[in-house]
């Protein structure tokens, strides 16, 4: 149910959005359609709250003689082991006031991208030229289809949707999960409002998941949290992490090592020889929530009913590694069982706190390293104090701009949130232009591309960020040499993404892994002799620089495609 003061704050959030996609079609340098603009916002708003990675806007249409339309696809994003496939196709009107979302029309664009997913699957490659967005994809699905195990279907609209998405499916004679995600207006909107920039995961064990879980109740008696010892079902927690993915790990410092340790491979070993031990040999996993609903239950006493806010802290790759393995082997989960301590916080305040602490205490697993939980550190406070007080003068320009680091989401929008009259936002804007504002994520993908490591870049945010921490050196203290390198190494990155283009003018379709490898090469062949502080200085590239790069990244490009085919 939406308030009348959240009914207001969302349709100006609906004008803003408006707006936003208007301006973005005007500042393009080819103008552009408002459906891909507005997919391309939805995606970064997704990205933002870390329900997606990696993912670029393609939009594909295909369509019969009579115009009638066949599949439709407006992005995507794929892991690194085809394992797992985001698709996003969206219903955008862009009329005056929102509009209502029907269940037909979900339905009607579901259909249309489950049937991209069958065409490209089949060999839609062909009837796509590689200058297509599309064609990586496409290509990638016909080689490697076998592999995927998951599929998220978001649907993204402007519009208010009247019903709920529809419940995980198998897609047809493939042993491929499908989940199903209805992002609206509703939706885009509280995302936004929230704080924590993510909407919390609520679990009905009871509805969803086979019933509810038993537990004991700690008798902890304190002011920060309440304690539940509980033992849930492989089965029900595989099936939870088909529906919410990596939701659930992200307040977990370390992403799923995938099947790559000792530890997630005796995990697959046990499921598949001897489920019946798992709950004995395995160590269970942490998790924290916001609220839990306790129930006397006649089959098992006391129980959990339902969980609001579920994180899992730790253990995230016992959760992970039920789901892969029950699909990849088929294994039966049904005498699998996993041991769960439940902290549930109770300031919310605390959160930021506690967490990272339970994180780092339980976990016996894998070793976690102080810099898995750096994010708060020394090293970012400190870029934020530089970034705050550095100020950088565009060539040929006499008014100064700054470099706003945004050390945790949000930042940015709260700060111009402070400035109370038009006249100092203005101001702010002027000073602190959206364009320069960047996060820890981007420092890092400029930093590690300069230092020649773009094979970590292009595995997506979170791991090159990873990398990027486990190589600074204990206790480094960055100053205004380092912030005004790391700029040069942003604009460097940026400007060669101008270069290569958008859609029909740009150099092909592989920006996001051609670009890194050409600023890495680039420092390479010059044996690092680019000026950083000149491009510093001057805020902008030479032409002679950007000449090199243009030419640098159509080799660049021919030679992963002939090399790297489908990967």
């Amino acid at each position: 149910m939406v308030s009348s003061v959240e009914q207001l704050e969302m349709e100006q959030f609906y004008r803003t959005l408006k707006n936003d996609v208007l301006s973005a079609i005007e500042q393009a340098e080819d103008g552009g359609i408002s459906e891909d603009k507005f997919t391309e916002m939805a995606i970064s708003f997704l990205t933002d709250a870390g329900e997606t990675e990696n993912a670029t806007s393609a939009p594909n249409i295909k369509e019969n003689i009579k115009g009638q339309v066949l599949h439709k696809v407006n992005g995507y994003a794929i892991a690194e082991n085809y394992e797992n496939l985001d698709l996003f196709i969206t219903i955008y009107n862009g009329s005056e006031e929102p509009s209502k979302i029907l269940k037909d029309d979900v339905a009607t664009a579901i259909s249309r991208c489950t049937r991209f997913l069958k065409n490209a699957i089949n060999g839609y490659m062909d009837e796509v030229e590689e200058s297509s967005p599309i064609y990586q994809l496409a290509l990638t699905l016909k080689n490697k289809y076998t592999e995927l195990l998951k599929v998220n279907m978001f649907i993204l609209t402007d519009g208010i949707a009247v019903s709920d998405a529809p419940e995980p499916t198998e897609f047809p004679s493939q042993n491929i999960a499908i989940n199903y995600h209805l992002c609206d207006l509703t939706f885009f909107y509280r995302l936004n409002a929230s704080k924590i920039k993510r909407i919390p995961i609520e679990i009905d064990f009871e509805t969803h998941f086979g019933g509810v879980i038993p537990c004991i109740c700690v008798p902890t008696h304190n002011d920060y949290y309440e304690s539940y010892l509980a033992v849930i079902s492989g089965t029900a927690l595989a099936a939870i992490y088909q529906r919410y993915g990596s939701r659930l790990l992200e307040q977990n410092v370390r992403s799923f090592l995938q099947f790559t340790g000792k530890i997630n491979k005796g995990i697959s070993k046990t499921l598949k020889d001897e489920p019946h031990m798992f709950f004995a040999f395995n160590n269970g996993i942490a998790a924290t929530a916001h609220q839990v609903a306790i129930v006397q239950s006649p089959n098992v006493g006391t129980a959990i009913k339902s969980i609001m806010d579920l994180q899992i802290v730790n253990g995230g790759q016992t959760t992970a590694s039920l789901f892969y393995t029950q699909k990849k082997d088929k294994s039966d989960l049904s005498k699998v069982f996993v041991q769960m301590k439940l902290s549930v916080i109770k300031n919310p305040n605390q959160v930021e706190d506690i967490i990272p602490q339970i994180s780092k205490y339980s976990n016996t697993q894998n070793k976690v390293t102080d810099s898995d939980l750096s994010s708060n550190g020394k090293f970012h406070i400190e870029i934020e104090k530089l970034s705050r007080n550095i100020w950088a003068s565009k060539h040929g320009q006499r008014s100064q701009t700054r470099w706003f680091f945004e050390r945790a989401r949000g930042q940015y929008k709260d700060a111009l949130t402070r400035e109370f009259t038009a006249k100092k936002k203005e101001l702010f804007l002027k000073q602190n232009p959206k364009h320069q504002m960047f996060t820890k994520e981007e420092m890092a993908k400029y930093v590690n591309c300069w230092d020649k490591m773009p094979y970590f870049v292009v595995r997506g945010s979170q791991k090159n960020y990873a990398e990027f921490m486990k190589n600074l050196k204990k206790n480094e203290k960055p100053n205004s040499i380092f912030l005004e390198d790391m700029i040069a190494k942003g604009i460097l990155f940026k400007e060669a993404e101008k270069i290569y283009g958008v859609k029909q003018n740009a150099i092909g379709d592989m920006r996001f892994s051609t670009v890194p490898y050409t600023i890495a090469w680039l420092n390479h062949a010059t044996n690092g002799k680019i000026d950083l502080f000149k491009i510093w200085k001057n805020q902008e590239i030479s032409e002679n620089i950007r000449g090199i790069l243009r030419d640098l990244m159509q080799k660049i490009e021919m030679h992963i495609k002939k090399t790297s085919q489908g990967s």
